[in-house]
């Protein structure tokens, strides 16, 4: 008895000791940490093991945080980089990086856990082999520096996010938090853009603008604003619209109708007139797919922004010019007349043409990733970084097409048509009304792009693409979970 009570005096001793001890060895680390390099890197690394232990433990906030920085709500230039040799990592980077390690890592150290297959694993891993090719093509026969091209390659790093979501992503409050969180994030930048077009003197966001022209025309203090997180703005406005009219309640209908408005705003100041027409036929589509009840209160709904829309710009102050502008880039906008004498549309039909010209040349393996694929055009010089666009092209799928060839176009069209067949196949088996809508209202914000991006090229641009495949691989867990078992309780 005596033993028992001093062994259990020795580990309240040792427990104590070790109170005290720890955190002086951890001080005593960051001080000494202090004198041999800058404080502010000594303060993010203790916030990057934070957060690689928070991730660890819940790794669908690495997934929003992923989205947050990408879709330039925090402004990524002023986040420290992480350099390796020639290539450097910026914070979204490191992120993903540390997700899928978690995937190969939790796959080889658990029995119960292993590697979540979907029927559009093949596609990705496909079109992520294709672009790796693409990288060293260009990279043995590159236009431009190296660096430029592993920058063109970033953005589709982060096609790999699908396999994070599919394989960390397993429970219903995961999914759920993931959830209200894009909703957060998108209405963050609905405001945050906003804000910006109020006062463009202030550096609020990370976005350029210019002056509003449409068809040669310029509006008068009408500023377009270029905003990374429009992408995702797009995406959500589908998926709360989905859930307020098919009753998803995701959020009371009360505050869905209210961020309806909100995120609705920051997709009017887009000026995108592909975002709008492919939403109004998102929208048509939902309505056809839709009950009786469904129309009805679909109807109702409309009325009242009817309602709301009129009493607004009667309201004394209101900004009609922003109205006036969104009218006549929508009608004379895309009159055939116009078009065809606008400089930009003239753009895009010689873009095409080379394009199909380089793709001729190497229609298989492509030119590799970057690599330029036309001559310089008259506005264009050469030899500045900023005008010289002979690498870019306004749709996603010549995009794919020229730098990788056929081995990258066709797992990259498979991918997005499998996704939007198998979910507008399925989402009405979906028990839960909140993981039914999003299905649903992702699907759409998928489908409305992949029209869109025959103009945009929103799939392959820039890394904020991340919404696409994230949105997917959450379509693909919730398919796979929520059609044979009940909601949790």
């Amino acid at each position: 008895m005596t033993l028992q009570i001093l062994n259990r005096l020795s580990r309240i001793n040792l427990l104590q000791a070790g109170i005290i001890i720890v955190p002086i060895f951890i001080g005593l680390m960051i001080g000494a940490a202090c004198l041999l390099v800058p404080y502010d890197m000594v303060l993010f690394g203790i916030i990057g093991v934070a957060g690689l232990f928070i991730m660890s433990i819940r790794p669908e906030i690495g997934i929003l945080a992923i989205v947050a920085i990408t879709s330039n709500l925090i402004n990524p230039d002023k986040l420290p980089l992480v350099k390796a040799g020639p290539i450097s990592f910026h914070i979204p980077d490191l992120i993903l990086v540390f997700l899928l390690f978690m995937v190969v890592f939790n796959i080889q150290n658990s029995k119960d856990k292993h590697f979540v297959h979907t029927p559009l694993d093949t596609p990705v891993i496909l079109f992520c082999i294709a672009s790796f090719i693409s990288v060293i093509i260009a990279v043995l026969n590159p236009s431009s520096g190296i660096n430029f091209i592993l920058r063109r390659y970033r953005p589709i790093m982060y096609y790999w996010i699908f396999f994070v979501v599919t394989n960390l992503v397993v429970k219903k409050r995961q999914l759920l938090l993931l959830i209200y969180g894009l909703i957060i994030i998108a209405v963050m930048a609905s405001v945050l853009m906003f804000a910006q077009v109020i006062f463009p003197s202030m550096d609020i966001i990370a976005s350029r603008s210019q002056s509003l022209i449409t068809a040669g025309q310029s509006f008068t203090g009408i500023e377009r604003l270029y905003f990374q997180g429009d992408r995702i703005i797009y995406v959500l406005l589908l998926i709360v619209l989905t859930s307020f009219i098919t009753k998803g309640n995701m959020l009371p209908a009360w505050l869905e109708f209210g961020l309806i408005g909100i995120i609705g705003v920051g997709e009017f100041f887009t000026f995108q007139r592909n975002y709008w027409l492919t939403i109004v036929v998102m929208v048509a589509l939902l309505f056809a797919m839709l009950s009786r009840d469904g129309r009805n209160r679909f109807f109702q709904w409309i009325t009242s922004c009817v309602l709301l829309f009129f009493i607004a710009i009667n309201i004394p102050g209101f900004p009609v010019q922003y109205l006036d502008a969104a009218v006549d880039r929508i009608t004379r906008g895309i009159e055939l007349d116009t078009l065809a004498q606008d400089t930009s549309t003239q753009y895009r039909v010689n873009e095409t043409r080379y394009a199909f010209q380089t793709i001729q040349e190497k229609p298989f393996t492509g030119i590799g990733l970057g690599n330029y694929y036309r001559p310089a055009f008259p506005n264009e010089a050469p030899w500045n970084n900023e005008t010289n666009l002979r690498w870019y092209i306004h749709n996603s799928y010549l995009w794919v097409w020229i730098d990788m060839g056929l081995i990258g176009i066709i797992p990259f069209v498979w991918f997005y048509a499998a996704a939007v067949i198998r979910s507008l196949k399925r989402w009405r088996k979906v028990g839960d009304s909140r993981l039914r809508a999003f299905v649903l209202g992702s699907t759409l914000g998928v489908l409305g792009q992949s029209i869109s991006n025959f103009v945009a090229p929103n799939f392959i641009q820039s890394w904020v693409l991340a919404i696409f495949p994230l949105v997917i691989g959450m379509n693909e867990v919730i398919l796979r979970s929520e059609l044979h078992t009940k909601d949790e309780r």
